[in-house]
């Protein structure tokens, strides 16, 4: 007998979506009719979908577990921008996610777009399915998908997402970009100090030893760091380990990460660039949220995740318990003294005219040109920045090192 997938909805207007066998697709339809069902949507499971389905969970399992990796937020803006394509042209839900399973490459990927068409064989929407796996797909992801369901807007609601991630992974990026040259510079001078501190200075201080003369002061206090450091190398490395994990672990705790948020935002010249990549991601967020039919108190408290902040996402907490007490959008975020002004004011202009979402992705756009802008101008200078702290150390080292060769040679020429 064949099977069908059907939409329907009840005489409450709640959605259904179901797999059933009936004789013929008519059939179908008179049944679900006297059941007081009003049809949406009724698809036959031809034989093709089930071999692909099978195909899928074949090439799923057996693939090795080392690509089951994690999934980053440029891979999720690939599968959004498809996913969009494949549904504006005319593709059901159900296929186009059995197509981009099978052509992924990402092996975590694959298994979980093959459970989500699973779950949706058996009945489930796709925010129900989306919903089991909240690691890649969070409550904001589902939340958009279940309005999008409901609106018929899915492949916009998935371009915008696609949108939203595709800058993320832009800054994300260019941030690692940033951080590479400092973090190899580092790294390559602390090999040269500890191969200076264990093997280079205590061959000179033996050489001068043999000299029995005075050494100048800077050479002698170099020694004198030196030998401290090679006597206790045990208690400062032991010591820094457990600094370390210990500062990781408060880390993570909530008072903690707390802590950490709150300093850094008052960190000089990085501080103002981690408010506004902040607040760039809110805008975003909520005004994706709120174009997507999301209230706006379910916006705001799904968007207050985004912000990577703790400091920020309390603030927002706030203003949303605000806007609960009857309190507009603009004033209960100004209230908290934390959010830049332009913000506010973009804000309490899009309340006015009564196009919020547009003014927050207005807002978002002009943050995220300010951190790019900023990001590049930080980029530019700490190369040289780090040039000149590393040649000043090198040169305490040479002059420490080598001076008393020199005063030694001038002693003997006069």
């Amino acid at each position: 007998m064949p099977k069908y997938s059907y939409i329907s909805r009840d005489a409450k207007g709640q959605r259904l979506t179901a797999v059933a066998d009936s004789p013929s697709r008519s059939a179908l339809l008179a049944d679900l009719k006297g059941k007081g069902m009003t049809v949406v949507e009724v698809q036959e499971v031809t034989d093709k979908a089930g071999r692909q389905l099978e195909k899928a969970k074949k090439q799923l399992y057996g693939r090795p577990r080392w690509t089951l990796r994690w999934i980053d937020a440029g891979e999720m803006a690939v599968f959004w921008r498809e996913f969009a394509t494949m549904i504006a042209a005319g593709l059901p839900v159900v296929e186009a996610l059995e197509s981009i399973a099978q052509e992924t490459e990402h092996g975590r990927m694959r298994k979980i777009l093959t459970d989500v068409v699973s779950r949706m064989w058996e009945g489930f929407t796709l925010s129900q399915g989306l919903a089991r796996h909240p690691q890649v797909f969070p409550p904001m992801v589902v939340a958009l998908m279940g309005a999008a369901e409901e609106s018929g807007a899915l492949s916009e609601i998935c371009n915008q997402l696609a949108d939203y991630l595709e800058k993320r992974d832009r800054l994300i990026r260019k941030v690692r970009a940033a951080l590479t040259y400092p973090i190899f510079l580092s790294g390559f001078f602390i090999v040269v100090v500890a191969v200076a501190t264990f093997w280079l200075i205590p061959q000179f201080k033996d050489i001068y030893s043999g000299f029995d003369a005075k050494l100048p002061l800077l050479t002698e206090w170099v020694f004198a760091v030196n030998e401290f450091v090679l006597t206790h190398s045990a208690w400062i490395i032991g010591g820094l380990a457990v600094a370390v994990i210990a500062i990781a672990v408060w880390a993570t705790r909530p008072t903690g990460r707390a802590v950490l948020h709150r300093l850094s935002l008052k960190i000089p010249v990085l501080g103002p660039l981690f408010l506004k990549a902040a607040v760039a991601r809110f805008c975003r967020s909520l005004a994706i949220l709120l174009a997507g039919g999301i209230p706006v108190n379910r916006a705001f408290e799904m968007a207050q995740e985004t912000s990577g902040n703790s400091t920020i996402a309390g603030a927002i907490g706030r203003a949303r318990e605000a806007i609960l007490r009857g309190g507009k959008i603009a004033p209960s975020l100004k209230e908290q003294d934390l959010f830049p002004h332009m913000m506010v004011r973009m804000t309490a202009a899009g309340e006015e005219t009564g196009n919020l979402s547009g003014m927050l992705e207005k807002t978002s756009e002009f943050y995220e040109s300010r951190v790019d802008a900023a990001l590049t101008t930080i980029n530019s200078l700490i190369e040289p920045i780090m040039i000149i702290v590393i040649g000043a150390f090198v040169l305490l080292f040479v002059l420490a090192l080598y001076m008393p060769i020199f005063m030694l040679a001038m002693n003997m020429k006069g």
